[in-house]
């Protein structure tokens, strides 16, 4: 009797506590943010450091002599890939996320006298597509060490990012004198051409449903969204009559395969870059600006699509990414004429440094 009275005394102890959180609007969900990993030359060349998003926990990652920076984060955490020059040469390594104190890494790819970029992790953490200057053309490498596959027969210059099945891989290229976005399957087959007017950078949202990308028509860089369909490789534009999209996007013109909208956006909104789905598909991160000044936005498509600027330093705000769990947002800025690594909240406020150096701090990665 005694034994069941404290069981139901503790039950409601427990359920006070739960409404205290509930009552004070508390998120009683746990969720930590992993550490950001990043290039640095505060040893004197550029390695891989990790670091807390409170600023504590540095660590070095790799320590030599020579220059290794884009660190990228396999989805499952596991791995680390990245770009390492040396001797006039670039390869891509990979580290055992888990395994950091041996500073161990294993050449994936011995690389050659040009540049590799744009390295995407496959869905499922076990192969990495990147751009090669060397055809140019985009690789498909598994993390096994094995010989990366040519993926495309025509100049390929960005990979985009992974269909959510792993089974098709998004990258612009340029076969027709203008560079368009194309989506083949990982093993250099089926491929199709999506959009073929002057177009680039495209992201596959987390729910596999719609698709952004870049373009330089009439010579500015606009910001564009349409649906996918995985199985007909379809496109069509979002409500192009529809207010917010002609507030984002602008006015009229046309190619073969899609519409798209573009108006008069405000000085501090141009030549967008760097840019991300939010984990939930609702949000849209990127940069604008060049140079010495750009600025972070978001465009949120639930909250009446509007676009919000997130920093206000007058300086060059640049290389935002989503943490994992969508919650902060980890970037670069030359606050203080050298690049440091902070971190803000998706609507721009509690922005805080995290590296503090008289060295260059970039590629940030959760």
């Amino acid at each position: 009797m005694v034994k069941n009275l404290k069981n139901f005394v503790g039950v409601i102890f427990l359920i006070q506590i739960a409404s205290i959180f509930l009552i004070l609007g508390c998120d009683t969900t746990i969720s930590k943010e992993p550490p950001i990993v990043f290039s640095s030359n505060q040893n004197g060349n550029f390695d891989i450091f990790s670091i807390n998003s409170d600023g504590q926990n540095l660590q070095a990652i790799t320590d030599d002599l020579d220059d290794e920076f884009s660190p990228k984060v396999s989805s499952d955490r596991n791995y680390i890939v990245f770009l390492k020059n040396f001797g006039g040469m670039q390869s891509i390594y990979l580290l055992n996320n888990n395994d950091l104190d041996s500073n161990y890494s294993v050449d994936l790819f011995a690389g050659g006298p040009y540049n590799l970029s744009s390295q995407i992790w496959s869905p499922d953490a076990r192969k990495v597509a990147y751009a090669s200057e060397y055809g140019p053309s985009i690789y498909v490498m598994g993390i096994d060490e094995s010989e990366p596959l040519k993926l495309t027969s025509i100049p390929g210059f960005e990979v985009g990012d992974w269909s959510l099945d792993g089974k098709s891989i998004f990258f612009s290229s340029d076969t027709k004198g203008v560079e368009g976005i194309y989506v083949r399957n990982p093993d250099g087959v089926n491929e199709n051409r999506l959009i073929d007017f002057n177009a680039f950078s495209p992201k596959l949202s987390p729910d596999g449903e719609k698709f952004i990308f870049l373009s330089n028509q009439g010579n500015l860089t606009g910001l564009y969204v349409a649906d996918y369909d995985n199985k007909n490789f379809s496109l069509k534009p979002i409500e192009t009559n529809s207010k917010w999209y002609q507030k984002i996007f602008g006015n009229s013109d046309s190619s073969e395969k899609i519409h798209y909208k573009r108006i008069e956006l405000p000085d501090d909104i141009s030549n967008i870059s760097n840019i991300s789905w939010g984990p939930k598909s609702e949000k849209i991160l990127f940069v604008s600006g060049t140079g010495e000044e750009s600025e972070i936005y978001v465009v949120n498509l639930k909250k009446n699509h509007q676009v919000v600027r997130l920093t206000r330093n007058n300086v060059r705000d640049d290389q935002p990414v989503w943490s994992p769990n969508g919650r902060k947002i980890a970037f670069v800025s030359y606050l203080d004429g050298d690049s440091e690594i902070f971190v803000m909240r998706p609507d721009g406020t509690e922005q805080n440094r995290v590296t503090n150096n008289l060295y260059d701090d970039f590629d940030p990665d959760w």
